[in-house]
């Protein structure tokens, strides 16, 4: 080709139209790039127009998505015992190796911290960030090598809210648009690479959602320099995308509080699922736990095989009475968040000791910089609090019955505290999903809230019969799917239309016995639910307390729904 193009223009132009006998529109096209350089140029333009963030996020929708992934491996017996080779094939048609991923060999590579668990990972795993990201600027103000150590601050976790780019967050704050895009395409064309020199036909060409995002979180995390990364698991720990990650990349491995979740995966009782949280263990790796009793000697079972001829252990973590000092801020509200913050500061601890860095606890004091990071740490969508006009939304995204039940505590202690004013708010609201999969079961999750607000409402005189005023049940779709059908696969629930209210009707039915409230809708998507509130909110002169739980993507839903035109950008 590069000898046809060094041809005079005429020449080219006659041996084109000699052999490529194409119709007029098309050969005058083909014409030109043979004629001048522009065409190449404008080739160059029209494929770089595509590979923007709105064609990224297209084509992340194509992936099979988790709920699909989750249904063919419950079908499959052995299904886990290919899981690590095949993320370790995807990682090889990325173009990296396991130790690719580890400071080894010369390379830069990572120092991670694994974190498992049922409950309370992505708080352990926010505190951690915020944790390092206080002490690195501390080292910076006293000259410390400890900041180079540290270096750049990655976090990969999940499952996102609003956008996808809140799984990878680099310093802190989510990955922009622009990197997000450039490092998609980059690991997109790999795979589109691979398959083309494959043999073999029928294969996948790009891995699942899950997998696809685990791999670009890892190549962003290399390609902008990160040294430390907190790498959350997504459904269990031994056979988790994430567990890719050699010996030699983890620092520290952390595994919070275990519930009975995604039984369907992971077994049906507790200690099956401290197994599959405990296959995160690596060689020579320190691990810390939340867990005692039985989970903790299943746990310490995996460490002992892992470090043979070694005394290496796992630490449970208990809470740090310094934790219930008056002067301790919490920015994530909770008492629960005081054991998570307990774990984050163990694992900050033996991570800072690495780097020879060692802080001082006592049980009376904490040192100011994790007071400082424990102060102003968030999680969207737990224990969140937005104010739009006289409507306050509350929303958490508890997902177990114990977590549900914290979230009750949280807002009955809300209510107690805003009824006991002298300007209560006028009426409350509940909207609630919670899908019968993975041994959940909703009508289960609903009776647990209700227990604890019967328990600590029913003494306060201030309180009717009711909690709720108004009570609403929707998938977890943020809007209709005629206004933006092309939400990714994972925003929306899959099932037959005629299908897909089925489960928030035996919601609205459990709600019914529980509260004997008739004021309750049951609707196809988020949007309308949002709607029922705002209207609500108009007739009232007081304020409308709304408490949005059962599910991450039900508040997901709701936060993009209240972003607007800018929450709805970011699925389409």
């Amino acid at each position: 080709m590069s000898t046809f193009l060094r041809l005079p223009a005429s020449l080219r132009y006659a041996i084109a139209t000699t052999i490529l006998p194409l119709p007029q529109p098309t050969t005058t096209r083909w014409l030109r790039c043979f004629s001048s350089t522009t065409c190449r140029r404008t080739a160059a333009v029209n494929r770089s127009h595509q590979k923007t963030y709105r064609h990224a996020l297209k084509l992340l929708a194509t992936l099979q998505s988790n709920r699909a992934i989750r249904t063919d491996l419950a079908d499959k017996k052995d299904s886990d015992d290919y899981a690590i080779p095949e993320m370790l094939e995807w990682a090889r048609k990325a173009g990296y190796a396991p130790l690719d991923f580890a400071p080894v060999n010369g390379r830069e590579g990572l120092r991670c911290i694994h974190v498992a668990g049922t409950t309370g990972k992505g708080s352990v795993c926010a505190m951690v960030e915020r944790m390092l990201m206080v002490y690195r600027e501390r080292f910076i103000e006293e000259r410390n090598g400890g900041a180079r150590g540290i270096g750049k601050i990655g976090l990969y976790t999940s499952p996102h809210l609003v956008t996808v780019r809140e799984r990878i967050r680099l310093d802190g704050a989510p990955v922009s648009k622009e990197l997000f895009t450039r490092y998609f395409f980059e690991l997109w064309e790999r795979f589109e690479a691979s398959a083309k020199a494959r043999t073999t036909e029928g294969d996948p060409t790009h891995p699942g959602y899950f997998r696809f995002l685990t791999l670009l979180a890892f190549h962003t995390f290399l390609r902008e320099g990160v040294k430390t990364a907190i790498v959350e698991c997504g459904i269990g720990g031994r056979y988790d995308s994430t567990n890719i990650l050699p010996p030699e990349a983890v620092a520290v491995s952390a595994i919070t509080k275990l519930e009975l979740d995604h039984t369907d995966m992971l077994g049906n009782t507790i200690e099956e699922i401290a197994w599959h949280k405990a296959g995160i263990i690596k060689s020579g790796v320190p691990v810390f736990t939340m867990e005692m009793g039985q989970t903790l000697e299943v746990i310490g079972r995996e460490a002992r095989k892992q470090n043979e001829g070694s005394d290496l252990r796992p630490t449970s973590v208990v809470r740090l009475p310094a934790l219930d000092q008056e002067n301790v801020e919490m920015g994530l509200k909770g008492g629960f968040q005081k054991d998570n913050a307990s774990l984050a500061v163990a694992v900050v601890g033996n991570y800072l000791h690495q780097l020879g860095q060692d802080i001082t606890l006592s049980n009376n004091n904490l040192p100011e910089p994790i007071q400082k990071a424990l102060a102003i740490v968030s999680v969207p969508g737990r224990h969140q609090v937005v104010s739009e006009n006289n409507i306050i939304w509350h929303l958490d995204g508890a997902h177990t019955p114990a977590s549900i039940a914290a979230v009750a505590t949280w807002f009955a202690d809300i209510m107690t505290t805003e009824f006991s004013s002298p300007n209560p708010p006028s009426s409350t609201m509940l909207i609630f999903n919670q899908d019968d999969s993975g041994g959940r079961k909703g009508s289960d999750f609903l009776k647990a809230m209700f227990d604890v607000l019967d328990k600590r409402l029913k003494v306060n005189p201030c309180f009717s019969s009711n909690w709720f005023t108004f009570a609403a049940f929707c998938t977890n779709d943020p809007y209709a799917k005629a206004k933006s059908p092309s939400i990714p696969l994972d925003r929306w629930e899959t099932r037959p239309e005629q299908q897909r209210f089925v489960q928030q009707e035996k919601l609205a039915n459990a709600y019914r016995s529980l509260e004997s409230n008739t004021l309750y809708e049951v609707y196809g998507n988020v949007e309308e639910a949002v709607k029922l509130a705002r209207r609500i909110a108009v007739q009232e002169e007081g304020r409308l307390l709304v408490l949005v739980t059962g599910s991450l993507k039900l508040v997901g839903g709701v936060l993009t729904v209240l972003g607007g035109r800018e929450g709805l950008e970011e699925i389409l």
